[in-house]
């Protein structure tokens, strides 16, 4: 296993146990992780993909009529990406599709006071802007 590979499989793994621990401290630090997987200039999946040429691709809830899954009191309204929770693994087929990279960082993840946010812009945000990997002083400007 080479060096890449092996920070590779320890980031994918500390992000696991960042997402079972579910606090917002450690969800906000897994946007992080998943920057440096998905969205830096050379992301580690695309490094260590070179060697191996895998297809990618993510696992989303399919698009309904009903786009949004939850709206907050703030007027927030979220799509959700992970009500796979809820829906049996064998009937799940008709509830998902698959993205390439491109598309889900395209995928519409919530609406704040009528600007939308991608999957990509919530990955930047937490990370760059929310402490995920850098802070700002005021970040909330983002989302008004």
């Amino acid at each position: 296993m080479t060096e890449k590979e092996k920070l590779f499989v320890n980031t994918v793994i500390e992000l696991e146990e960042r997402f079972n621990r579910k606090t917002e401290y450690d969800f906000l630090k897994a946007s992080g992780l998943i920057r440096q997987l998905l969205v830096d200039s050379n992301p580690l999946v695309a490094q260590v993909n070179r060697k191996y040429k895998l297809k990618i691709k993510f696992k989303v809830v399919k698009r309904y009529k009903l786009d949004f899954a939850h709206i907050d009191s703030d007027g927030t309204k979220w799509n959700n990406l992970s009500a796979m929770v809820f829906i049996s693994p064998d009937k799940s087929s008709n509830f998902v599709e698959f993205l390439s990279k491109d598309d889900f960082f395209k995928y519409q993840l919530l609406s704040h006071n009528e600007k939308q946010f991608t999957v990509l812009d919530v990955i930047k945000i937490c990370a760059n802007k929310y402490g995920g990997i850098h802070i700002e002083e005021y970040p909330s400007e983002q989302l008004h």
